[in-house]
């Protein structure tokens, strides 16, 4: 099991260029916090918006993201929020990134992440990080 953050969970389904291997990971199991389903579909309304896609693939994208819900062990971020706020201010993070490496740090699970600033603090943390390829 690994934990998946809200920009693979996006990549995969926005289809951007790695969702295949990011597919890899979905099918030997993941787990996330509860809110990034609400993250991936603010993507996807954030790509409608400024006409990346159309109002059909945005519906269709948040198709695919709804059956991704069985797929992905949800767990709920309170558990981890004092936690993520500590690294949050001494990482100068967000505390939405900051609850995936706490839930990473405390299930001793690797971090898929393709967010720069995380994979950076999952490295200084010692916390295994899977960054997909994007090209």
């Amino acid at each position: 099991m690994k934990v998946i953050d809200a920009s693979t969970l996006a990549a995969f389904v926005l289809k951007e260029p790695c969702w295949r291997e990011i597919a890899t990971h979905l099918a030997e199991g993941v787990a996330s916090i509860d809110h990034v389903f609400k993250e991936v579909a603010n993507a996807i309304w954030r790509r409608r918006r400024s006409g990346d896609i159309s109002v059909e693939e945005a519906y269709a994208m948040v198709e695919a993201l709804k059956k991704l819900v069985d797929a992905v062990e949800v767990v709920d971020e309170m558990r981890y929020l004092w936690t993520a706020f500590e690294i949050a201010l001494k990482h100068d993070l967000t505390i939405y990134d900051s609850l995936y490496i706490a839930l990473a740090q405390e299930s001793r699970k690797p971090l898929i992440t393709l967010d720069e600033k995380q994979r950076r603090v999952t490295e200084e943390l010692s916390i295994p990080t899977i960054c997909p390829s994007t090209t």
